[in-house]
Order: C-alpha cells, then sequence, then structure tokens
C-alpha cells in the first residue's frame, strides 16, 4: 500500500501540523510576554516613587545626566506600551 493510499498518513498529517502550530503560538506568547516585562520593568525602574530614585548616584553630576536619560526612554516606553497592546496579543495567543 503506498503513502497517499492509506488514511493513517491524512491523520498524521494533521496531527502534525496541530503539534507544529501549538509550538509556534506557545513561543510566540513567550516572546510578547518577555517584551511586555521588559516595559513593565523599565517603567518599574524610572518611576519617580521607585526606590532605585532615591539612590545617593543620582545627587552626581553624571547621575543627574544618566536619570535625565532614563525619564526619556521611561517616557517613549509609556507612549509605545499602548500602542503596541501587547497584553490583548497575549490574550490572542492563548
Amino acid at each position: 500500500m503506498a503513502r497517499e493510499d492509506s488514511p493513517v498518513w491524512d491523520v498524521y498529517d494533521l496531527y502534525r501540523s496541530a503539534r507544529l502550530n501549538a509550538k509556534y503560538y506557545s513561543a510566540l506568547l513567550h516572546q510578547t510576554e518577555k517584551r511586555n516585562f521588559i516595559l513593565e520593568f523599565i517603567l518599574l525602574l524610572t518611576a519617580p516613587s521607585s526606590a532605585v530614585a532615591g539612590l545617593w548616584f543620582w545627587d552626581s553630576l553624571i547621575g543627574q545626566e544618566i536619570w535625565k536619560y532614563m525619564g526619556i526612554v521611561a517616557a517613549i516606553t509609556a507612549v509605545l506600551k499602548p500602542m503596541l497592546s501587547l497584553p490583548k496579543k497575549m490574550k490572542v495567543s492563548a
């Protein structure tokens, strides 16, 4: 019996496709969760009320410059986060 004639191969092809789709969407979900975590972490660190904002290092001249640039990154992140809508993408992927 040839491969094309056996119905078992059709079931195998469907199983293989389903398994590959599950792996693909699992990887996509993991990548989206990682991106969302990075954005949340940036916002957490650069929030003025965080413990990081009170460190002695930011009182120096170099520290003030670094804090300004971190504020710029935080502002850009705060604007981009809703536009990316990562939590919505995670719901669709799950």
